[in-house]
């Protein structure tokens, strides 16, 4: 299997549609929490989007991926407030369904013995996190990030949370989340 390291991010390898390395962010272990106590939740996979094993990250992608690392935590923090707030309606709007429609979102997790209530109460409900790299995002023409989760919210898409590695660009689904129409 082709593989590519860097110094500073690791070693990857390439699989079907990217360069994929598992990686310790010790940020994420405040997901999965229902997993079991041995697990380790801050190794999470990453991943360089890529079609061809000759395909390597550019610099903009390995820069993204840099400050990603180094801000994770509050990238965390940022991606938690912003979708908690989406989903109560304040701030700006992700053009989801769940904008504003806390109702919604509680009635479907009524089905899972779940409630949201608080900001809090989203992390048990983000799980399974991964970083997806990428050359060019859905609607934003540069290197971004898509930190990306399974959720109950909306079991079918997931959720995301596109990243230039700095900020929080925008809330959505986990496969095309574009930048929320304020930022």
């Amino acid at each position: 299997m082709p593989s590519w390291n860097h110094p500073k991010l690791g070693a990857f390898e390439f699989e079907d549609l990217g360069w994929f390395a598992e990686v310790r962010m010790p940020g994420f272990t405040q997901f999965d929490l229902d997993t079991p106590s041995d697990y380790d939740r801050a190794i999470i996979e990453f991943s360089f989007d890529a079609y061809e094993p000759n395909e390597f990250p550019n610099d903009d992608m390995v820069h993204v991926a840099s400050n990603l690392f180094e801000n994770h935590r509050r990238l965390i923090t940022d991606g938690v407030s912003l979708l908690f707030d989406d989903i109560r309606g304040v701030g700006t709007d992700s053009g989801m369904w769940w904008h504003g429609d806390l109702e919604h979102v509680n009635e479907i997790l009524e089905n899972h013995a779940r409630r949201l209530d608080e900001l809090e109460g989203l992390f048990p409900l983000l799980n399974g996190p991964s970083v997806l790299i990428q050359e060019i995002g859905y609607g934003f023409d540069a290197a971004c990030a898509i930190i990306g989760f399974e959720s109950l919210i909306d079991v079918e898409h997931g959720i995301g949370w596109l990243t230039d590695g700095n900020k929080i660009l925008g809330t959505g689904y986990r496969s095309d989340v574009s930048p929320n129409s304020s930022h």
